[in-house]
């Protein structure tokens, strides 16, 4: 019997193993062909080099998500490059909408593309659109500025190149400071998909942005960006050389009084017209000196006399309307002034943009007996701080740095919370000392504006013990459900 089964199973599974040798030799050869059909329908089919840029300086990651790839936000990862998130796809004619992934979690839609549709969610995708008369890829922005200047004006020629996301005729502008945020004042001519045109601008540096379609688009492609006030970011150009043009220059200011004053400020565009900034400082003949450190521009400026007398200087290059009935004097910093790079030990302080007002944020009591005192300098700009507190000399911690400002603190403990004191800041840098006075940075010492420091002064708000480690709750009766309408 088993002979006999052995015989009778044989034929079977030999039968089966030809049949199984002979469907995977056939089955194998059609699957392959089909799939080399396959690829070349979708080689004809397909356009290649449709480029998706995206930027985020804070993301960790960035995908592309839409209906080319069933909305897989893993599907299609971005590669970082020089500060830009880009992808390159193959897509075949059609509209698609998408959407970029940030951080695995965030939903973007493209900030350059103007074309929107809504997502079914309260919110928006971006349309792609893909095909004939169509731009394809998306090329990069250009701005370019070169050095030569307009022979009559002075001014530099600052190319703008756009190419939008999406084909088909669009209305594109460029507004910027150059033309006081213009919507309309600059259009841009298309050539081919490119949108462009040239502006002569003085040297300098400039904030912008494209206006596509009434859309506001940030030219991602810029070699700088600043914030827009609204949450995004405006893209930034120069007219001339960048280094330069960011290069501090020392420029003096002089003025020789006609009889005895008393003071005298320098107040202008460079220090927002604060009439306590800047104090002139008196020389023995009797005029008054001030150095400026200024990056090339131009401003307008007056002498403040005594407090009440707006001088303007008659010895300035040129003038301009004041808004009084008189006039503003104006000085154009460029190549003709020493360019300064700032140092420790140089002896010199850059002064703007360092509060001379008593507030909290140079004064912030932490407890009625603790008081933490706050100032900063340019970075790299001094060697030490000191607070001054009635004839103590204390130095001040480094405690942190952005790039532009060097931050220092310390504090104060208080005998009680009713001690009162005088205080100022001391800057030293090689052999000079600058003191931050009320209202001013010097190298003479005013008593007269020496700050003083009280409780009735500086009137912190601490938070009662009572609330520290209580739980508040907020009951909104609007929000209960009006079950009985009969007892309203």
């Amino acid at each position: 019997m088993k002979k006999r089964i052995f015989l009778v199973l044989l034929p079977i599974l030999v039968l089966f193993i030809g049949s199984c040798a002979t469907l995977g030799f056939v089955g194998g050869n059609d699957t392959k062909q089909l799939e080399i059909n396959k690829e070349q329908n979708n080689a004809k089919n397909s356009v290649k080099g449709v480029e998706l840029t995206f930027k985020d300086d804070s993301a960790q990651s960035v995908s592309v998500a839409g209906e080319f790839n069933n909305w897989d936000a893993s599907a299609n990862p971005m590669k970082k490059e020089n500060g830009i998130w880009k992808i390159i796809l193959d897509l075949k004619p059609g509209k698609y909408q998408y959407k970029f992934v940030v951080n695995g979690t965030e939903w973007k839609t493209d900030p350059q593309n103007p074309e929107k549709a809504d997502d079914g969610y309260g919110g928006q995708n971006s349309i792609l659109t893909v095909g004939e008369n169509k731009v394809m890829k998306k090329v990069e922005t250009e701005t370019v500025n070169t050095e030569k200047t307009n022979s009559t004006s002075g001014k530099i020629p600052v190319k703008f190149s756009y190419q939008p996301l999406t084909g088909g005729k669009h209305q594109v502008y460029v507004a910027g400071d150059f033309n006081n945020w213009s919507t309309e004042a600059n259009p841009m001519k298309e050539n081919n998909g490119l949108y462009e045109t040239v502006i002569y601008l003085k040297k300098g540096k400039y904030a912008y942005k494209f206006v596509v379609d009434g859309n506001w688009i940030t030219d991602e492609n810029a070699a700088e960006f600043v914030g827009d006030g609204f949450g995004g970011q405006n893209s930034i150009v120069y007219a001339g050389n960048p280094e330069d043009l960011n290069s501090l220059r020392k420029v003096e200011f002089v003025y020789k009084p006609d009889k005895p004053v008393k003071e005298v400020y320098l107040v202008g565009s460079f220090n927002a017209w604060n009439q306590k900034a800047d104090k002139m400082d008196k020389a023995d003949d009797g005029t008054y000196h001030k150095i400026m450190l200024l990056k090339p521009d131009e401003y307008q400026y007056k002498f403040l006399v005594n407090g009440t007398d707006w001088i303007t200087d008659d010895n300035a290059e040129n003038f301009a309307d004041d808004g009084f009935g008189g006039k503003n004097s104006i000085i154009t910093v460029d190549e003709r002034f020493p360019k300064v790079t700032l140092a420790k030990e140089d002896g010199l302080l850059l002064t703007y943009g360092i509060p001379t007002e008593q507030s909290l944020e140079t004064v912030n009591p932490l407890s009625p007996t603790q008081i933490e005192f706050k100032t900063k300098a340019h970075s790299n700009d001094v060697q030490k701080v000191y607070l001054w507190k009635n004839g103590e000399k204390i130095e001040m911690d480094k405690i942190a740095e952005d790039g532009n400002f060097d931050y220092f603190r310390t504090i104060v403990n208080l005998k009680n919370k009713n001690e009162e004191f005088d205080y100022y800041f001391i800057y030293r840098d090689g052999e000079k000392e600058f003191y931050l006075l009320n209202g001013e940075i010097s190298e003479n010492l005013d008593k007269d504006k020496i700050f003083h420091y009280s409780s009735a002064i500086v009137k912190p708000f601490f938070t009662p013990d009572w609330v520290k480690k209580g739980v508040i709750y907020q009951i909104f009766m609007d929000r209960f459900c009006n079950g009985n309408k009969e007892n309203d």
